[in-house]
């Protein structure tokens, strides 16, 4: 399975590029603006970050250092609230 949901074979090397420029290095911090949008495992970019944090623990025995997501409705689809919200 590739990176995400591709149409083409520019789009599997596109991703694939940025996956390898991201696994070169050992200290990733994931920030998400619009997070509400990929919130589901079934979303393509949560697979994207799961298979990236995957790979950094093979390559450096750490995964993604952080992620911070940002969002004006941190809602699921139903209008749960996310249980990671912090308010100021």
């Amino acid at each position: 399975m590739e990176l995400s949901e591709v149409h083409n074979v520019k789009d599997i090397y596109q991703e694939n590029r940025i996956k390898e420029v991201l696994t070169s290095c050992s200290n990733i911090m994931i920030l998400k603006d619009e997070a509400h949008h990929i919130y589901s495992f079934e979303k393509a970019w949560k697979k994207i970050l799961l298979s990236l944090n995957k790979d950094l623990v093979s390559a450096y025995g750490k995964g993604i250092n952080m992620e911070l997501d940002f969002s004006a409705t941190p809602k699921t689809e139903t209008g749960a609230l996310f249980p990671w919200i912090i308010v100021d």
